[in-house]
C-alpha cells in the first residue's frame, strides 16, 4: 500500500493493473453495482486496449459515486518498478462508468465527458 497521505486519509479502493496484454478478455457492457467492479471494468478495458504504455505503474481508485455513475481516477504509481518519485501520484486520467456498464473519459480541455469509444480512437491516432 502506498504510503503518501493521500493514499492514508482515503478510503477509497485501489487497485493497481499488473495484467499480461495476452491474458485479458474483452469487457462487455454489464450493470455496475459497485466502485470496485467499476475499477474493475476500467482497468480492464484500458488494458486489453493498451492505452497506457505501463498498465503495471497505474492505481485505479474511486473518485466520486452518485446513483447512475461512478467516478474512476487513474494515477501514475511511481516508486520501485516504476519511474518517478513514490511520495506523489500524478493525475493521469478520469473515467466515469454509468450504472448500465457505459464507459466515458474526461477530456481535461473541454472539461466534458466524452463516450470510450470516441477516446480509444483518439489515443490510437497517437
Amino acid at each position: 500500500m502506498l504510503q503518501h497521505p493521500i493514499f492514508l486519509k482515503s478510503s477509497a479502493f485501489l487497485f493497481a493493473i499488473a495484467v499480461g496484454w495476452g491474458n485479458v478478455q474483452p469487457v462487455l457492457a454489464m450493470p455496475v453495482r459497485s466502485a470496485n467492479q467499476a475499477i474493475q471494468i476500467v482497468g480492464k478495458q484500458v488494458s486489453l486496449d493498451k492505452i497506457y504504455a505501463r498498465p503495471d505503474c497505474l492505481i485505479f481508485m474511486e473518485e466520486e459515486s452518485k446513483p447512475t455513475f461512478y467516478g474512476i481516477v487513474v494515477r501514475a504509481k511511481q516508486g520501485g518498478k516504476c519511474p518517478g518519485d513514490p511520495a506523489i501520484a500524478p493525475l493521469i486520467d478520469r473515467f466515469r462508468v454509468n450504472v448500465d456498464g457505459s464507459i466515458f473519459w474526461h477530456d481535461p480541455v473541454n472539461d466534458a465527458y466524452m463516450p470510450y469509444e470516441q477516446f480509444k480512437q483518439q489515443e490510437n491516432r497517437r
